[in-house]
């Protein structure tokens, strides 16, 4: 939508958390307890949060770790609560992140939105976005992901 990749976490400090990672285990640093992770988010969201999802996403959470780690960044433990960053924080995630997307093969479409999703035997096959100079493009796909933040 907007120019630049980002959003608003651009303006954070790019810290992920997670919960029982081998690090923060060893540092003792952080929510190394699933359960109690789980109790702190839906204590955050008012328990207004589906608690299946707010599961799902701490239980797997840990592998969020490996995962940046398998792709080329080095996160480190912070001090006060235990979260992770890697070097350059928000900034260096974002730009590892779309450096990585655009090496496996991925296309960046800065200040485009989606305007139609395309469907196929009632599945969503594709989009139609449209850029800034009204410009319309067609993207089919095998699997579409919308996203909103």
């Amino acid at each position: 939508k907007m120019d630049i990749t980002g959003g608003n976490t651009i303006r954070s400090s790019g810290a992920f958390n997670v919960a029982g990672h081998k690090l923060q285990i060893e540092a003792d640093k952080g929510r190394k307890d699933v359960e109690e992770f789980i109790e702190f988010t839906m204590t955050g969201g008012h328990n207004m949060n589906d608690p299946e999802l707010v599961r799902y996403m701490i239980e797997n959470s840990a592998g969020i770790v490996d995962w940046v780690t398998e792709i080329g960044f080095e996160p480190t433990i912070g001090e006060t609560y235990g979260s992770f960053t890697v070097p350059g924080y928000a900034p260096g995630l974002i730009i590892g992140l779309q450096e990585f997307f655009e090496e496996m093969g991925g296309k960046v479409m800065l200040a485009t939105k989606a305007v139609e999703i395309i469907m196929k035997d009632g599945a969503a096959a594709g989009i139609i976005a449209e850029g800034d100079d009204g410009g319309k493009v067609t993207i089919n796909a095998d699997a579409v992901i919308i996203a909103s933040g």
